[in-house]
């Protein structure tokens, strides 16, 4: 059975979540982390409850869920998934940064697997179906967790 944790992180209070289940794997969701004491809160947490990371998933491509993705990516050697109409977000998150006034130590890369309507993600036991919800931005999607039902 999957299980939610969420964080709220940098000056836009954003949700990051990780999801996870009984054999400890998860996938970190949208890791708005602005600051090393957040990197530091969202690592502990994984490593405190021995989780293994498979990916990281961009719901969408605005700065504030995605500014810790380098830093998660880096440190678990794992890929960032996203669907492919985030990238013109993504490489404008710097000048994003800039303009609320948001520090930003690295540059958000290009998500390196590309994520489409309907495709299952396996987590542990447990499966999360993407569904792509155009409207807040380009390329968002929402996770359905079909066993659990919640989106």
């Amino acid at each position: 059975m999957l299980q939610t944790y969420s964080f709220v992180f940098n000056p836009f209070a954003e949700n990051t979540y990780l999801i996870y289940d009984e054999t400890r794997q998860c996938v970190i969701i949208d890791p708005g982390c602005a600051t090393t004491a957040e990197v530091d809160e969202l690592l502990g947490f994984i490593d405190l409850h021995q989780l293994e990371p498979l990916m990281v998933i961009n719901t969408h491509g605005h700065i504030d869920h995605i500014m810790g993705n380098e830093a998660v990516k880096k440190h678990y050697g794992i890929k960032v998934a996203a669907h492919p109409e985030v990238k013109n977000d993504i490489l404008r998150s710097r000048q994003q940064a800039m303009m609320f006034g948001v520090p930003m130590t690295e540059e958000c890369q290009l998500p390196e697997v590309d994520l489409e309507d309907g495709e299952i993600i396996k987590v542990g036991n447990g499966t999360l179906e993407v569904i792509c919800t155009p409207g807040h931005a380009r390329g968002s999607v929402s996770l359905y967790a079909p066993v659990e039902g919640y989106l």
